[in-house]
């Protein structure tokens, strides 16, 4: 964009909306700076026909209400000039229904708001295009995978312009796009070159020659430096590969370096896999591209060893001033490995200190790297690297061979997260549920703790069972899920995911990405009921829902999470009521005790003369305005086991005490329409049905056993007679405490 001060300025702008549809070539257009592009920002200004500039003071990702504000007064355009907070021509979303809106650099808009707010009139046209260097086009783009995959193979292999491309689109024009299609058609390209010039140097066509451009373009490769370390570490081979492909070095070189133990697709890197003993050591083999005698070609070969640079940190996540949680951290940048000890053909090397080797003749030359690592070398860690050619020749190429392995037992670290209550967590996702939970089982969302006693389930309750979710951080060849007593015994096989395969084999997981804010799994297709292998429920007591995992790396050893669940099938019990007039008022207070070993009582539910009262958490007294003539306090543990105390009279009992829902629907019932029954409990019960004929007398009876919820359907027998029946529900808990539901009337009509 040209303007009038006799500026060019560069701008970002999305490939939907572009400014050539808003201005016409070679016409100007006034510009007029509207603030921060609120809608109050544009009171006594016109901008009718105009390019609104504006600077809001955050980028809120979508940002189509500075299009919206401008457009609603006559805008054909809007310019965002960015703070630094922004940053230099940031992608943004903007709404495609809407005038353009462009981003421009931090320093360029900053320049064309101070003309503006001086009183200088600007105006703006198209022009032939400004090119703009990417400032960032040295870093390796945030987006980039990082290595190593699961089975410790040597990827990323290579690097390429993948992030601010200016790419084709549709209708014919250009855009910024980044990503790994920006990435790949740029190392197709240059392999494509490397392939033929390989052709014209006389190699065979064939697979191999084709596998050798691999190998070409990545010991040729720009080994890229890490700006935090200005720019004196490189950056991680699991980072960049070999490096950024170059492809004009891959067509001058004379020489390639191959791993010798590998095969020909994996030629240019070395994947060391597990390193033992402090020690590893490579072979690789120096090949001239011609076997035809030619100038000696002379190298100085470099070592550098790197691993993981850490940083100490610690967090107070309750806010009392004390470190909670203190980890070291990985900076996603590497370090030197100090006091690493690295051979050449058995002659010392380093970063700084090379061996010189010599290809002359066209004869392939073996170069043995050995690696000591120091002792205090912090196990489970990558130790890495490049092992540098740098020609005498400068206008030859320099060569590299990256090479990766783990220090430690790669099978060791976690597959998935630590329970939230462990110290040694890192998310928190690892927890236990039921249906009917909010938060975690046990989690005291007011001191942010975990009681464990409280992560319990009664075989008695409503709920169909507890069941596990958990982060995966690593990619897994199985999860199984199992239930083990206190003397780690297996009692219950739940499950591996195999019902979500094709095959029937356990389910692949891969690794929980929280970028994506993909955090954990849930399991609820496996609640656990509180029964065993063959069905009986188990005793109470403590039992561990484990997770076993397996990584998905040859010989890997399955590692165990296990999470305690309290089975408590014993109801709190209620006794010592009282009842004191106090004011005018009533004091009902009792006695709440759950059973030794038991999960410890929750609270109560009151009904007052058949009414039912609402009380805080945890209360064993209520104050109320009616005297008691009947009462019923339910206890309530922690398992969701209830228990009844009935005091006064009893004929304040009623069927909302133990049944929260009954519906019985029907008219003109017989075999083919049926009579349909449905029931929810607030426990599991007995049910017991009576049907009483239009005489009142009873025709048929049937009970449900131990369940808290029902679901059935009653057919008449045909030689009931036609007319009005009745269906009579009872409801008894396992201690004996009884309700009667309202009779339900419905027609019976037989088919003729």
């Amino acid at each position: 964009m040209k303007l009038t001060t006799g500026d060019e300025i560069a701008y970002y702008e999305p490939s939907y909306l572009k400014l050539k549809k808003a201005m016409e070539k070679g016409k100007e257009y006034p510009l007029v700076f509207a603030g921060k592009g609120s809608a109050n920002d544009y009171k006594n200004i016109d901008v009718k026909n105009k390019i609104a500039v504006v600077q809001p003071d955050i980028d809120l990702g979508i940002n189509s209400h500075l299009q919206f504000n401008a457009q609603d007064r006559g805008a054909i355009a809007v310019i965002i000039a960015p703070t630094p907070a922004w940053g230099d021509y940031k992608e943004s979303d903007f709404s495609p229904y809407s005038i353009p809106a462009v981003v421009t650099s931090v320093k360029d808009g900053k320049k064309l708001i101070n003309e503006l707010q001086n009183g200088r009139a600007v105006s703006a046209q198209l022009s032939g295009g400004l090119w703009v260097e990417n400032p960032n086009h040295d870093e390796i783009s945030d987006f980039s995978s990082i290595g190593a995959p699961h089975t410790l193979d040597f990827k990323p292999e290579i690097t390429a312009p993948g992030g601010g491309i200016y790419s084709t689109v549709f209708d014919n024009q250009y855009d910024v796009y980044s990503g790994t299609s920006m990435a790949t058609p740029h190392v197709v390209g240059g392999a494509t070159l490397v392939l033929q010039s390989f052709y014209e140097k006389g190699l065979p066509k064939n697979m191999n020659t084709i596998l050798k451009t691999k190998t070409a373009l990545m010991n040729t490769s720009k080994i890229e430096y890490d700006p935090n370390s200005n720019n004196k570490i490189p950056y991680s081979p699991r980072k960049q590969g070999a490096g950024m492909m170059q492809i004009k070095n891959a067509l001058q070189t004379p020489v390639l370096i191959e791993n010798k133990a590998a095969s020909a697709e994996s030629k240019g890197s070395v994947a060391l896999k597990e390193i033992k003993n402090q020690m590893a050591q490579f072979d690789l083999n120096v090949i001239p591209l011609s076997e035809k005698k030619s100038e000696e070609v002379e190298y100085n070969v470099y070592l550098d060893v790197l691993t993981d640079d850490t940083e100490y940190k610690e967090y107070d996540l309750n806010g009392d001033g004390k470190p909670d949680r203190s980890h070291d951290y990985l900076t996603l940048s590497s370090k030197r490995v100090k006091n690493a000890v690295g051979l050449l053909n058995g002659k010392e090397i380093s970063y700084d200190k090379p061996v010189k080797i010599k290809v002359k003749d066209g004869k392939k030359q073996n170069v043995h790297v050995d690696l000591i690592l120091p002792k205090d070398l912090r196990k489970n860690s990558f130790v890495e690297g490049f092992v540098r050619f740098v020609p005498v020749n400068k206008d030859l190429p320099e060569l590299s061979m990256p090479y990766m392995g783990f220090y430690g037992q790669w099978d060791s670290l976690k597959n998935i997260d630590s329970p939230a209550w462990d110290k040694d967590v890192f998310l928190g996702y690892t927890v236990l549920w039921d249906e009917m939970s909010e938060m975690p089982l046990g989690y005291d969302a007011q001191t942010g703790e975990f009681n464990m006693n409280h992560i319990a389930y009664s075989p008695n309750s409503v709920l169909s069972g507890v069941y596990p979710s958990f982060t995966v951080f690593r990619n897994l060849k199985e999860v199984n899920l199992s239930v083990e007593n206190n003397n780690g015994k297996k009692i219950r096989q739940l499950g591996n995911f195999s019902e979500f395969t094709p095959d029937g084999s356990p389910w692949k997981f891969s690794k929980n990405i929280m970028a994506y804010n993909d955090f954990s799994v849930s399991a609820e297709v496996y609640p656990w009921d509180a029964t065993d292998d063959q069905g009986k429920v188990v005793p109470d007591g403590e039992y561990q829902l484990t997770i076993t995992s397996t990584l998905d790396y040859k010989n890997a050893k399955p590692q165990k999470v296990k999470m305690p669940v309290k089975i408590d099938s014993v109801a709190p019990t209620i006794d010592n009521i009282k009842v004191e007039p106090v004011d005018g008022k009533y004091k009902i207070s009792w006695n709440a005790e759950d059973n030794e070993g038991g999960s410890g009582y929750d609270g109560a539910i009151l009904w007052i003369n058949g009414q039912y009262q609402s009380i805080p958490e945890g209360a064993t007294s209520y104050l109320s305005k009616v005297e008691p003539k009947g009462m019923v306090i339910i206890g309530i543990d922690w398992a969701l086991n209830v228990g009844f105390n009935v005091w006064g009279d009893p004929g304040y009992i009623n069927q909302d005490m133990l049944i929260n829902y009954l519906g019985i629907y029907g008219s003109n019932v017989n075999e083919d329409a049926p009579l349909q029954i449905n029931g929810f409990a607030i426990k599991k019960v007995d049910w017991k049905f009576k049907i009483a004929g239009p005489d009142g007398k009873i025709v048929d009876t049937f009970d449900v056993k131990h369940q808290a919820e029902i679901h059935m359907n009653w057919k008449p027998e045909k030689d009931l007679p036609d007319g009005t029946y009745s269906i009579y529900t009872e409801a008894i808990d396992s201690d004996g405490f009884k309700v009667q539901a309202e009779p339900t009337k419905f027609t019976v009509k037989q088919k003729k």
